[in-house]
């Protein structure tokens, strides 16, 4: 569900850059972000993560002011400065959702602990021992 929600999406963020307006893909993304469902960076596969690291600047922010309208679209524009931190948390949580994939040693070591939002929370070192799990959603 959450690949076929990404997929949708990036297909209209490719196909449309003009996202702010009534145009048919930008009411068929808002249509898309609007389903009720979570979305974990680890059900991610590698080649839709890469994807969205690569974005241009500029579909990147759109891609990121989606998700944030999709699960915290009750932040007031007033709230500009919460709404800067959610956005440059959601890009650095997918920039080190890609580095703890690459690297190993990180990868063995520590837990990653996600939201159900598409942020990855924190990654905590294994030797304090929050369980043998390693993805913990909070």
């Amino acid at each position: 569900m959450v690949f076929l929600l990404l997929t949708t999406l990036l297909k209209q963020l490719k196909s449309d850059l003009n996202l702010e307006g009534g145009s048919n893909a930008a009411l068929a993304l808002r249509k898309v972000l609007n389903q009720d469902s979570p979305l974990y960076l680890y059900d991610l596969d590698d080649s839709t993560l890469d994807f969205i690291l690569q974005l241009p600047r500029e579909e990147l922010d759109k891609y990121v002011s989606a998700l944030i309208s999709r699960f915290y679209g009750d932040i007031s524009d007033s709230e500009s400065e919460h709404i800067n931190e959610l956005r440059h948390s959601y890009k650095a949580s997918f920039a080190t959702e890609k580095l703890y994939r690459v690297n190993s040693l990180i990868n063995k070591n520590y837990t990653a602990i996600y939201t159900k939002t598409g942020l990855l929370r924190e990654l905590v070192l294994d030797i304090y021992g929050i369980g043998p799990e390693k993805v913990v959603i909070n």
